[in-house]
């Protein structure tokens, strides 16, 4: 069975669909500036064992705009009132791509006894900006134009709120995910993407530089949790939903196999 309809947040309405039925619930998070039709996909598929939910966060696709700037917290407080205003029945499985990871991490830490497990596709960590800010050679007239252009952008993403099209403030949010602490034993499964997508004249040496600090970030994410999984999804790119989508679904089959034994 599939369900479609908006629920009032506090003072603007978020689209949602569920899909299926069964518990545990798995609520999809779209990635930055993405809506729910990003990772439509895997609830498609996921509702043949299970209840699934996809939505669109505040200004994205169905959903109202909310007030700018926000910070992660404001969505993690949207999702929270989304799912027990509609009366979503949990536990939940959350599943979140890149941007969309943080705000699941964010959920887990502060709604542990709702939450059953925790899968993040190729989700960045919280400080990724000022850590690759941190990684960069200093400034160059004569430097090549794809690492000005990659400087300026990551400069105006973690210092600009409405540099990104959902207005969050990524410092601000950084500090709250970070002073979460660990997630326990709660079930956690890290999904790295294994293909590099470096653009063209970005300097080699450069591009390792960043690709070696991301899959170590990638490795203190599984950490956060004792019963932590870490893999590799060695035929994609960012979108690891629309490279392997049979692999995510798979993951989430197994998991939600496992919680109900």
């Amino acid at each position: 069975m599939q369900y479609n309809t908006k629920i009032n947040v506090g003072g603007y309405q978020l689209f949602f669909q569920t899909f299926g039925s069964g518990e545990p619930t798995v609520v999809f998070e779209s990635g930055g500036e993405c809506g729910a039709d990003s990772l439509a996909n895997l609830a498609q598929e996921t509702q043949l064992f299970t209840r699934a939910l996809i939505y669109d966060r505040a200004g994205l696709g169905q959903s109202d705009p909310a007030p700018r700037p926000r910070t992660i917290q404001s969505a993690v407080s949207d999702l929270h009132t989304l799912l027990h205003t509609a009366r979503i029945p949990g536990p939940y499985l959350l599943v979140g791509h890149s941007f969309g990871g943080l705000i699941l991490r964010l959920y887990a830490a502060q709604n542990l006894p709702e939450v059953a497990g925790l899968v993040l596709l190729d989700v960045p960590h919280p400080e990724q900006s000022l850590r690759e800010l941190q990684l960069l050679p200093l400034p160059l007239s004569q430097e090549p134009a794809a690492l000005r252009a990659f400087r300026r952008a990551i400069t105006a993403e973690w210092m600009n709120p409405f540099h990104n099209r959902e207005g969050f403030d990524k410092a601000a949010s950084a500090a709250q995910i970070t002073a979460t602490g660990q997630l326990g034993d709660l079930p956690l499964i890290v999904i790295t993407a294994g293909k590099d997508e470096s653009e063209d004249g970005f300097p080699p040496e450069i591009a390792s530089r960043l690709a070696e600090d991301w899959l170590a970030m990638q490795r203190e994410l599984v950490g956060l949790s004792s019963n932590g999984t870490h893999l590799i999804a060695v035929e994609s790119t960012h979108a690891i939903q629309d490279c392997q989508p049979e692999l995510v679904v798979e993951v989430i089959r197994k998991l939600v196999e496992k919680l109900r034994s």
